[in-house]
């Protein structure tokens, strides 16, 4: 398949229906750059709905026209090249700019911290917690986990992006290193593998804090991978 290019409309499986998360197959804008989509085998995007959003929230959600659906600010989730369905025209130049706009604006203003229910009762979670999934969790199996990103109280999403128990090349464009709990553990916050999931529906707990800093380079990284 020919590489995904930035600012791209495909049709894309989701997968099921969990909560929130915008799920099932819906087009998918691209919001890679494109130096990445050639590096890698994935692509970031954004997925789309053709619910109007609600008034509050009608800045996070963009028309799109060739696709007649609203681009979300909200959910952002990686996706296989391969896996890219049909072709369904490109967003404007435009669009483009107030999606990334959006994005962006919403990552860096900042988030709602919550309490997660979990087995163990209530647990605080916020940008910068490292979730693990509740069987590996109780198991206390040394397993890799997600780094919060952005979390809304409001609705439990959060996006996330995977978090590797290994130092990767500092040169990576796509790894950032993370202390966890002060430590310098050598960990990884995988920024091209992101994701944004309904934390009610979901198995996951969690286990420690990273670092504000690396947090937020991970966050800047992130930014750098979407814009142009």
């Amino acid at each position: 398949m020919a590489t995904a290019l930035r600012g791209n409309i495909h049709w894309h499986d989701f997968g099921p229906i969990t909560g929130a998360e915008l799920s099932g197959n819906r087009p998918a804008l691209i919001i890679s750059n494109n130096f990445l989509n050639k590096s890698l085998t994935t692509a970031i995007t954004a997925p789309t709905s053709k619910t109007e959003p609600q008034e509050r929230f009608r800045r996070q959600h963009i028309w799109l026209n060739e696709s007649e659906s609203y681009a979300s600010a909200r959910q952002l989730k990686s996706v296989l090249q391969e896996n890219l369905g049909e072709y369904l025209g490109r967003a404007s130049s435009q669009e483009m700019e107030d999606v990334i706009a959006s994005i962006t604006g919403r990552i860096c203003r900042g988030q709602t911290p919550g309490l997660l229910e979990t087995p163990q009762g209530l647990r605080p979670i916020q940008r910068g917690t490292v979730l693990q999934h509740l069987a590996q969790a109780q198991r206390q199996e040394a397993a890799n986990g997600l780094l919060v990103l952005d979390y809304n109280a409001g609705n439990h999403m959060a996006v996330v992006v995977d978090l590797e128990y290994r130092a990767r090349n500092a040169d990576s464009p796509v790894a950032v290193p993370v202390r966890i709990n002060g430590e310098a553990l050598p960990a990884s916050a995988l920024v091209h593998r992101i994701s944004s999931l309904d934390l009610s529906q979901r198995e996951f707990t969690p286990i420690a804090t990273a670092d504000s800093e690396d947090t937020e380079q991970a966050i800047g990284r992130l930014i750098q991978m979407i814009e142009g």
